[in-house]
């Protein structure tokens, strides 16, 4: 009895174990180049399902040799529990493994025991929760890891341990809440690392003191209140530093090589800037002041909703190409505030509260380089655009919500802007038939109303989407367009007189008759070359009346002709049935003389006695 239990529990082991038995195949194999070398083969595994008791077996061709080949396996539309260890002693040369979107939810260092020639590891949107001691420490080849998009909460002490090959680590969009400070210690080789997205509180001074090659950090949309100490002090290669989207107070830089600093929606009042540093991106912040420690090769400065009202010391940033100082309550400009900036090619100082009085002769004379300028929503009631003329490169000009009543547009490329392509002047108070002879006269000249969608009115009175104020009187501007007209153009109106002779009458009423005169003989002449156009227009038809019964005519006569053909031919056809009718017939005649039987007598045409009474009749 003993035996036989011993039998139907081995039975009954063996069965569960191949019950669980799922087989792995390659579905797509795929030979993998770069630069057209071949290096390998790819070998794809879909809709594999499996759970936590699953047991996987790759089916491959058994042949070492072409499993040395494999050098990348990517499991698409799987489902696991973990990843199956069985690919890496499978493939040992095994170089590239994918399990994204696979719903993984553990990995262990058991899965990777295996994978020493491993160089890149991606496991993107699973369920991972946790990263336990040394699980990857096997892996001692490894370049890249990506666990980004998983659920992990925790990573215990040493996870990354022994993986000194490491350079590129990614686990952003996860819930990390704390990295111990020994955390990347042997991480040597790191250069590049994404903890964005997470849930971290507090940055310990410590946390990446041992990746000393590290050149871009991104710790963006965490909890971030507090960076202890000088974190970011010993990395002297680090060249791109994101700490936007937390709760900062203040930052420091230390002495860092940091290049590109991206810091926005935090709590800063002061920000201090690096010697290195080339690219400020600082917006949506409550920064007052800026130090700049002697740094003088920043190219990029973006500020915008920040609480800047003097920018006194900005004037020695030479070599700035983009300067975005909007929404803050600068007030007022000094002649100085960007003359040592020769570079300066968009400036924006939308809402800043500058008034026309802040600008003046001076204020962009050595801005030769400007193309993009921005002055919209300030008071601005007037402006003087003569002291735009070093501006001969600028393109866009964007002056919304200033409240103008009129601008020179007529001379704004001719005079001021020889390359403008782009204007913006919503929000303001223009006449409405003067906004539509603007635009008119804009379009002319190739130059763009720009308008964004969400600011076009619709309930207003408005020209071309673009708000304007009714008014009974027409708005002209009488000098400015007498004041440029030449001597050609003066021969249009009575007396042809010019502006600068005394005899010219100044009396606009009289102007204005004179020119209404000039309108109605305008139209009368008009309307004589209207009568012309009409008789005209008379005589071609009459000509395409006459071409048409013309071509009447001549599809009748073709018809008539076509019509007499047809009855020739069908005469023809008529003669030539006849001929062949009498031709055959007289064959047929012919045919029958020569071949005629002819029977003794009548009796023996009617007879159907026998060949031997026959013979008798003839006898």
């Amino acid at each position: 009895m003993r035996v036989e239990l011993i039998i139907v529990i081995i039975i009954g082991t063996l069965k569960s174990f191949w019950c669980d038995l799922t087989e792995l195949k390659c579905d797509e194999i795929k030979a993998l180049s770069y630069y057209e070398r071949y290096y390998g083969i790819k070998c794809t595994i879909s809709d594999a399902v499996g759970d936590s008791s699953s047991t996987f077996v790759i089916r491959t061709a058994n042949n070492y040799e072409y499993n040395k080949l494999i050098q990348e396996v990517e499991f698409s539309t799987c489902k696991f529990y973990d990843i199956p260890k069985d690919i890496f002693p499978t493939f040992p040369y095994l170089r590239k493994a994918q399990a994204n979107n696979c719903g993984i939810e553990d990995i262990t260092k058991y899965n990777f025991q295996y994978a020493s020639e491993l160089l890149e590891l991606r496991m993107r949107s699973n369920k991972i929760k946790k990263l336990p001691h040394s699980v990857f420490s096997q892996m001692t080849s490894i370049i890249t890891i990506d666990l980004s998009a998983n659920q992990i909460e925790e990573i215990q002490n040493e996870a990354f341990a022994g993986i000194t090959k490491l350079q590129t680590l990614t686990l952003s969009d996860n819930r990390i809440v704390k990295l111990d400070e020994n955390l990347f210690r042997d991480l040597s080789s790191l250069m590049y690392i994404r903890l964005d997205s997470n849930k971290l509180q507090v940055i310990d001074e410590k946390l990446f003191a041992s990746a000393l090659n590290l050149t871009e950090i991104r710790l963006d949309s965490n909890e971030i209140a507090i960076i202890n100490g000088d974190a970011f002090g010993a990395l002297k290669n680090l060249k791109f530093l994101n700490l936007g989207n937390n709760r900062l107070l203040n930052v420091r830089l230390g002495e860092t090589k940091i290049e590109r600093l991206f810091i926005p929606y935090n709590k800063l009042t002061h920000l201090d800037i690096n010697k290195n540093l080339k690219l400020l991106y600082a917006p949506y912040n409550d920064i007052a002041t800026i130090n700049f420690n002697g740094n003088t090769e920043i190219v990029e400065i973006k500020l915008r909703q920040n609480s800047v009202s003097d920018i006194s010391n900005f004037t020695a940033q030479t070599k700035v190409e983009v300067l975005d100082l909007s929404y803050n309550p600068i007030n007022t400009l000094n002649i100085s505030s960007f003359s040592r900036m020769s570079d300066l090619v968009k400036l924006n100082l939308e809402y800043t509260n500058i008034t026309s009085a802040s600008l003046t002769f001076g204020t962009f004379a050595h801005n030769f380089n400007l193309s993009q300028l921005d002055l919209s929503y300030n008071q601005l009631r007037k402006i003087d655009f003569q002291i735009f003329t070093a501006l001969n490169h600028l393109t866009h000009l964007k002056i919304d919500g200033n409240n103008l009543t009129d601008i020179p547009y007529e001379q704004l490329k001719s005079h001021y802007f020889p390359k403008l392509s782009l204007i913006s002047i919503n929000d303001n108070d223009w006449n409405c038939t003067y906004l539509s002879s603007m635009i008119k006269s804009l379009k002319l000249n190739n130059i763009i109303v720009f308008i964004f969608s969400k600011m076009r009115v619709y309930d207003l009175n408005n020209v071309d989407g673009i708000r304007c104020v009714p008014n009974n009187t027409q708005h002209i501007h009488w000098d400015t367009a007498i004041e440029h007209l030449d001597d050609q153009d003066l021969a249009v109106l009575p007396g042809k007189k010019s502006p600068k002779d005394p005899s010219f009458s100044g009396d606009l009423t009289s102007n204005l008759t004179r020119i209404w005169n000039r309108i109605l003989e305008i139209e009368s002449a008009v309307m004589r070359i209207d009568d012309t156009l009409q008789f005209n227009k008379g005589l071609s038809a009459f000509q395409e009346a006459l071409t048409s019964n013309n071509n009447e005519e001549r599809d009748i006569l073709v018809q008539s002709e076509v019509g007499f053909i047809k009855t020739i031919l069908i005469f023809m056809c008529f003669l030539i049935s006849i001929i062949v009718f009498v031709v055959v017939a007289k064959s047929a005649r012919e045919y029958i003389m020569n071949h005629r039987i002819y029977f003794p007598s009548d009796n023996l045409r009617r007879s159907t006695t026998t060949i031997q009474t026959a013979m008798e009749h003839v006898m």
